[in-house]
C-alpha cells in the first residue's frame, strides 16, 4: 500500500510571473524592450548588430505620429515590430533587456 504525499505545498508568487501579464504587442511582444528605457550602454555585439541593421536597410519606419513611432525591423532570425510609446521602446523580439532592433529604430529617429 502506498501512502499519499501530504507535504505542504508553497503557493507560487504570481506577482512576478511575466507569462501571465498581457503584452501590448501580443504573445511575441514579450521581448527586449517591454518597458525598458535605454539608460545603459549597449554591448559591443548589440552595437555591431545595430550598425549591420542600418547598413543593410532593414529598418522600416511605418508611422510617426507626434511622439509615437512604429517600425518593422528585419532581424537576423525574423521580422519584428518595434514601437516607441510613452518614452519607451517596445519590441516583439524574444530578447531580454534592450535589443538591437529598438536601438536601430532609435538611431533612425534621432537623425
Amino acid at each position: 500500500m502506498t501512502v499519499p504525499d501530504r507535504s505542504p505545498t508553497v503557493p507560487r508568487d504570481r506577482s512576478t510571473d511575466r507569462s501571465r501579464v498581457p503584452h501590448p504587442l501580443g504573445e511575441r511582444g514579450r521581448g527586449a524592450l517591454a518597458g525598458a528605457a535605454y539608460r545603459s550602454p549597449p554591448s559591443r555585439a548589440v552595437q555591431e548588430k545595430v550598425v549591420r541593421l542600418l547598413a543593410t536597410a532593414r529598418v522600416h519606419i511605418t508611422r510617426v505620429d507626434g511622439g509615437d513611432v512604429d517600425a518593422i525591423v528585419e532581424g537576423d532570425t525574423g521580422t519584428y515590430v518595434v514601437g516607441w510609446r510613452h518614452d519607451r521602446f517596445v519590441c516583439s523580439c524574444p530578447a531580454i533587456g534592450p535589443c538591437a532592433h529598438g536601438r536601430a529604430v532609435a538611431a533612425v529617429v534621432a537623425t
